[in-house]
């Protein structure tokens, strides 16, 4: 009953199926660059909404600032104009403040809305699964004997990601060095 397994092998990794290999398939890489170019749809409308967002929020702070630019100038203009300096002088504040206010508060808004796009990871993710595809794509189409029109079109899908930075020129993985 007991055999003998060669050295280094032991029963739960002969028999465990993590321990077996599957090769990648024609539709397992279809698949793959399908999930990766719905990332990077997913990802450019993101962007595209972050764009018109910022823009929308530039936009406001342009204005609020014009607005409280010429909002001092009528007060400064209609100072000169009145003999009772005291009263005219406490209307800067009161319109100054507010403005200002509202500009510091749509410029955090500005800030923070910058930071939380910059996080967006899924540029990345959709760019290192079409990596994945483009790296196993030779290999299966060599062995399913793949047309050179499929080969093509799948390096022409391939060639719209970007390429991940955590790779280096030669192929293996960059290290913070």
């Amino acid at each position: 009953m007991s055999e003998s397994l060669p050295e280094g092998v032991s029963w739960l990794s002969r028999h465990s199926k993590s321990s077996k290999w599957k090769l990648a398939t024609g539709e397992d890489l279809e698949h793959a660059l399908r999930a990766a170019e719905r990332l990077l749809a997913q990802a450019e409308g993101r962007q595209q909404h972050a764009q018109n967002r910022s823009f929308a929020i530039v936009s406001l702070i342009v204005g609020a600032a014009l607005s409280m630019l010429a909002s001092m100038f009528l007060v400064v203009q209609f100072m000169y104009r009145e003999a009772d300096f005291q009263y005219t002088a406490l209307a800067i504040p009161f319109t100054l403040l507010p403005a200002v206010g509202v500009l510091l508060y749509w410029f955090r808004l500005f800030l923070a809305h910058k930071r939380q796009t910059e996080e967006d990871a899924t540029v990345e993710l959709a760019a290192e699964l079409a990596s994945l595809v483009g790296e196993v794509m030779n290999d299966v189409a060599q062995r399913e004997a793949w047309s050179y029109m499929r080969i093509k079109a799948t390096q022409l899908r391939l060639s719209a990601f970007p390429m991940p930075r955590f790779f280096s020129e030669s192929g293996r993985w960059r290290t913070n060095e």
